[in-house]
């Protein structure tokens, strides 16, 4: 932090994240409280890959697990092991994704991510604001006409941080309200990022804004950063050069191998934020991928108005 981030708007909340963790904050009416309601039926179902992410991460370290028999009372009794955890698909990843949930809460008790925790995040660190794709093309253009270059001599890159939020570690004080059941008898405790508290985007978003800062000043061509991912376009000079700044800068900032060599690559043609740009045709379209979700939605959503017509009809006919 004190070598690469020294001049950085944000430096003392770094050496804040750096030497204590990222902090949480919830209602001020919130109270911690034990799970008492049966697991989730997905969770119930799918019992072995829930254990199996909790022992993969607390392997690699993003969280801690403990049986409750072997926590003292005391210490039991200083935790909140209300939150809940699902499951999701993951492209790419058979075994999905493990997700935190600290929205969820039954009825009587406030959930961690209550009414105020995200206004007081906010205050804490800062909004998440991210940039549209509009502004983005926008800003590669402004670069093309500056250089009179036609879209067909440029290129792009994206780069992406492995396990962005993962790479922040959580407060002492924090990590106790982060628990989750697995199973009766083990609980898992985030340690790190992870995904499910509302906060984490806030304090990522300071962070990755500060990667993106820095490389801004050597590189000689737009870049912008979404979320995790890094975008950048120009001259095939401009742009692989700005290309290999940003991997030094997130390496400088977050350590060694934070970076995410298989989701590294630049072209005329890439993905970004969903969507193909294809600078050789001067043309974007919705992924293959985003057009197959589009054509359910509107299926679904056509079967849904056959239905309540027919519904509408049979009423009628009653009548």
């Amino acid at each position: 932090m004190n070598e690469f981030l020294r001049a950085d708007p944000h430096f003392e909340i770094f050496k804040e994240i750096a030497d204590v963790g990222g902090e949480i904050n919830f209602d001020d009416d919130f109270v911690p409280f034990r799970r008492s309601v049966p697991l989730r039926n997905l969770q119930q179902r799918m019992l072995p890959v829930y254990r199996k992410h909790a022992y993969k991460m607390w392997k690699t370290n993003p969280g801690l697990l403990f049986r409750l028999m072997d926590l003292d009372p005391g210490t039991l009794a200083s935790l909140h092991t209300g939150n809940d955890c699902h499951w999701t698909p993951k492209p790419g990843n058979p075994l999905g994704r493990f997700l935190f949930d600290g929205s969820n809460s039954p009825q009587g008790t406030i959930p961690l991510n209550g009414g105020s925790a995200k206004e007081k995040g906010i205050a804490r660190y800062q909004k998440v604001v991210l940039p549209t794709l509009f502004e983005v093309i926008h800003g590669w253009d402004e670069y093309r006409r500056h250089h009179g270059l036609g879209w067909w001599q440029m290129i792009m890159f994206k780069e992406d941080v492995s396990g962005a939020f993962n790479q922040l570690n959580w407060s002492a004080r924090s990590a106790k309200y982060l628990g989750v059941m697995i199973d009766e008898e083990v609980l898992f405790i985030m340690i790190t990022g992870g995904f499910g508290d509302c906060v984490t985007s806030m304090i990522w978003s300071i962070v990755g804004e500060a990667i993106n800062r820095r490389p801004r000043q050597f590189v000689d061509c737009p870049i912008y950063i979404f979320v995790d991912d890094t975008v950048g376009a120009g001259l095939p000079s401009h742009a692989l050069h700005a290309q290999a700044v940003v991997q030094r800068s997130t390496e400088e900032v977050l350590g060694v191998g934070s970076t995410a060599p298989d989701k590294s690559s630049h072209g005329p043609r890439e993905v970004i934020f969903g969507f193909l740009v294809d600078f050789i045709t001067a043309t974007l379209s919705p992924k293959d991928l985003a057009i197959d979700k589009i054509f359910f939605v509107f299926f679904h959503y056509q079967r849904k108005i056959q239905n309540a017509t027919l519904k509408w009809l049979i009423i009628r006919t009653i009548d």
